[in-house]
């Protein structure tokens, strides 16, 4: 996810860019569900694990002019999780936030382009649970839509803008999620008013 933050110019050779990226991130899913899915889960350090992921976010933020907040909470417990599983649907999730962000109105009130990454404990169904969310302020959270993304399309506007890569990024995400035994929770964002999408992922029980 790495040049996910380039090319939204929307140029034809740079929307050939992000469909190769769909493409190869596509037979890696189906790799990981091949390979993957009988794979014991272990403990793993959530911001350890996404270090290399949100320091590319913030590079790939810097570039496009994009505010691009992180909150972590203090003496976060260890999650039941796959490293590189990981990695790749929270790489997705920033990768669908720093396109859509810069989907603005073409008028004086357009607001500044804003993406938020939290990180939290919170309690869930099987126990204790870390939830990763990130939010932006970027267009796509009517309500139909909402219901739609887990089948990978946000809106609209990723029609009538030609984002590229909206069909498959957050399918994929729930893929990923399921291997991981987690949950994708997806709503529109209470403190930046656009989209919000998290991964839930469950903590060991001796975390609980």
């Amino acid at each position: 996810g790495e040049g996910a933050g380039e090319g939204l110019g929307l140029e034809n050779d740079e929307l050939d860019s992000f469909a190769a990226y769909d493409q190869s991130l596509a037979k890696a899913v189906a790799g990981l569900q091949g390979e993957e899915r009988s794979a014991k889960l272990t403990s793993t350090a959530v911001c350890e694990a996404l270090a290399p992921v949100i320091s590319a976010a913030l590079a790939i933020a810097e570039f496009d002019g994009i505010d691009f907040q992180v909150d972590v909470a203090d003496d976060l417990p260890l999650v039941l999780a796959e490293q590189r599983v990981l990695q790749e649907a929270v790489s997705n999730l920033l990768d669908n936030a720093l396109k859509f962000v810069l989907i603005q109105p073409d008028s004086d009130g357009a607001m500044p382009p804003e993406v938020l990454l939290s990180i939290a404990a919170r309690e869930a169904e099987g126990g204790t649970a870390v939830e990763i969310r990130v939010e932006d302020n970027g267009p796509g959270t009517e309500h139909t839509s909402v219901q739609l993304c887990k089948s990978g399309f946000r809106g609209q506007e990723a029609v009538n803008n030609r984002v590229p890569g909206t069909g498959l990024g957050l399918h994929i995400v729930e893929e990923l999620v399921g291997l991981m035994e987690g949950e994708l929770e997806l709503a529109s964002s209470k403190r930046l008013g656009g989209f919000s999408a998290s991964i839930v992922v469950q903590c060991p029980s001796s975390e609980a």
